[in-house]
């Protein structure tokens, strides 16, 4: 089996958790002639890395290192660093031509992480994924565990207006540009103009399209990344309006709308003034989704990760087998406190998980072909 090396470079950063770099190498010898020697021959000089977590409890290390590598790799993070990483056989990493990270935040209430890079398929694009954590219980943060609903209308509000401000200057700059360039060309000088034209045109379709809106605000909200920079309150990045033939044209690109501590602070859950302002003892959310979930199937022990559903209930997930360490692909739709996975075995076989989601833990049913096993898995 084709491995890559984890190699620990000798950095980290320090906090209340430890935070290492983790260098992927693929032998170049093993992928010289294959098809697939893109992007992997890059590996080799050391451009895939990252992040790797130590903590005195080592299994809040191990929700954080499992969230960072299935997000990230399709795969179950490194047991022992420095150790052979199988590569997914998902292809997990297949498409990125780099990757490295930054540690935005790390107290004694949040880690906070960014990984970002280049992943290529049809084409390339630069990329930034941020992480944050619960530093006393490895829970990844989601932006409802932290605001209230109407704080998720307030802060998609608050975005709009940005993206809209944003768009405006722009536009007006814009006109500017293209006003002197026809005063140049009724002088008598040869100025190409088309430039600029297109590029007002792809702004004023941008304003447009967030005037009408694709959804509702708290969805505005939802969709952008957030980070929690230390100190900083909370970061929204929308995405960029262009497609990619046109993001060449498109000057505002990303847009990032800010909120201080004192603004966010009136929007706040319990849970989130805990976490943000160091204010009261609320315990963590309940929901299951988007966390490391232990437990078993059978007799067998597991790991399972569940994201968020979408609003029409269907959401994905994988999970793996600790014997085996293998990632399984799931999907599937929640309805109420019911979940209904369908896992792919092979071509034409699947196997089937039912789930009932109460306070305390998750419990169930997998079956294929008339065999059944319980399930049942817990937060801790």
């Amino acid at each position: 089996m084709i491995c890559i090396l984890l190699i620990w470079s000798g950095s980290a950063v320090s906090g209340p958790l430890q935070v290492e770099s983790r260098t992927m190498v693929w032998n170049k010898q093993e992928v010289s002639g294959s098809e697939t020697s893109w992007p992997r021959s890059q590996w080799a000089d050391g451009d895939i890395k990252m992040p790797y977590v130590r903590a005195a409890d080592p299994l809040l290390a191990a929700r954080i290192n499992d969230m960072l590598y299935l997000s990230m790799t399709d795969s179950p993070a490194p047991t022992h660093p420095g150790k052979t990483f199988p590569v997914p056989e998902s292809g997990g990493l297949d498409g990125f031509a780099s990757l490295d990270f930054s540690v935005e935040r790390n107290d004694d209430r949040i880690l906070s992480i960014s990984i970002g890079g280049e992943g290529c398929g049809a084409y390339c694009e630069n990329f930034s994924n941020e992480y944050s954590f619960d530093a006393h219980t490895g829970r990844r943060l989601e932006l409802d565990d932290l605001l209230t609903p109407q704080g998720l209308v307030a802060a998609g509000q608050r975005i709009s207006r940005e993206r809209e401000r944003r768009y405006r200057v722009q536009i007006k700059t814009l006109n500017q540009e293209l006003a002197a360039l026809k005063m140049q060309q009724k002088a008598g000088k040869k100025v190409d103009v088309s430039d600029t034209e297109e590029r007002l045109e792809l702004n004023e379709n941008c304003l447009a399209e967030v005037r009408k809106g694709g959804g509702s605000v708290r969805e505005e909200a939802m969709m952008a990344r957030f980070s929690l920079p230390a100190g900083k309150g909370v970061v929204f990045t929308s995405g960029r309006c262009s497609n990619h033939a046109s993001r060449a044209l498109d000057d505002v690109y990303e847009v990032e709308t800010k909120l201080s501590r004192e603004e966010v602070s009136p929007w706040l859950t319990a849970y989130g003034k805990r976490l943000l302002l160091g204010e009261g003892l609320a315990a963590e959310p309940v929901n299951p989704f988007g966390l490391i979930l232990r437990g078993k199937i059978g007799s067998a022990a597991v790991t399972v990760l569940l994201h968020r559903p979408y609003e029409d209930g269907s959401l994905s997930g994988i999970y793996y087998y600790q014997k085996y360490r293998k990632p399984i692909e799931l999907s599937g739709k929640r309805t109420g406190n019911r979940v209904e996975l369908v896992e792919r075995i092979a071509e034409n076989e699947q196997a089937t998980i039912t789930l009932t989601v109460s306070r305390d833990s998750i419990t169930g049913q997998w079956q294929d072909k008339g065999k059944q096993l319980p399930i049942t898995l817990f937060r801790k």
